[in-house]
């Protein structure tokens, strides 16, 4: 009886000897169920860019970010410059006479060049032309060329902003000799009076800024009845400034 109890003993203590294998095997299998991960990583090694980018895009990434924030400074940079040059430059400005007064027998045109901005402004040159028109008659506001008379002043000035520079213009003959003054006569009063004839005076100014860039303004007015409406648009149309930034 007790031999075949030990029998018995031995071959329960072999199987569970020989059970531990299998185990060992069934989680082997489990973790690697027919060798599709050992699969994987041999894919992986065979091909290295699913694993790590190329090196041409680990430079070209920072470079790109310097470039953009370097774009971005020059843009910032040259916008900062024209806005501090449209507030510093010089505005010249050319007011409307308030009166046209009389003296020897000639009338004038009195007004004066005005500097508004922060720095000074270099007169280049001043085209005017202060005249006077039938009702009716056809007006060549603005044009200056060969064959309309007109005064040119090619002084150089320098109008600071707190110094307007007198601008005193005689009403002259509209001809080939526009110097010519006209007199200030009771005949040319009752003409204005009774909207027959009327004052016109209109010019250009040009003129640089203390950076160098060219400007200019247009100015245009009048007085008397005769001025039709066709001509006031024309002559409150040629009122203008440029648009020149560089």
């Amino acid at each position: 009886m007790s031999g075949r109890h030990n029998h018995h003993r031995k071959k329960k203590k072999s199987r569970s000897h020989s059970a531990a294998p299998e185990s060992t095997e069934k989680v082997l299998c489990q973790e690697h169920p027919d060798n599709e991960r050992e699969d994987d990583m041999k894919q992986a090694n065979n091909n290295p860019s699913i694993v790590k980018s190329p090196h041409w895009l680990w430079l070209a990434t920072p470079i790109a970010i310097s470039l953009f924030a370097l774009g971005a400074y020059v843009t910032q940079a040259y916008y900062t410059r024209k806005a501090m040059r449209v507030d510093q430059r010089g505005w010249i400005s050319v007011p409307f006479p308030n009166s046209w007064p009389t003296e020897n027998g000639e009338i004038f045109a009195i007004t004066a060049m005005v500097n508004s901005g922060k720095t000074p402004a270099r007169i280049t040159q001043i085209d005017t032309l202060a005249t006077v028109f039938k009702k009716g008659e056809d007006v060549p506001i603005g044009d200056f060329s060969v064959g309309h008379p007109h005064d040119r002043i090619h002084t150089p000035t320098v109008i600071f902003p707190t110094a307007p520079a007198p601008l005193r213009q005689p009403i002259s003959e509209y001809g080939l000799h526009s110097k010519t003054p006209i007199n200030a006569d009771d005949t040319l009063r009752k003409d204005i009076s009774n909207g027959d004839r009327f004052i016109l005076f209109f010019g250009k100014v040009a003129y640089n800024d203390v950076f160098g860039v060219e400007h200019f303004t247009q100015f245009c007015t009048g007085n008397g009845e005769g001025i039709s409406s066709e001509v006031l648009i024309k002559c409150l149309a040629y009122n203008d400034i440029d648009s020149n930034e560089e």
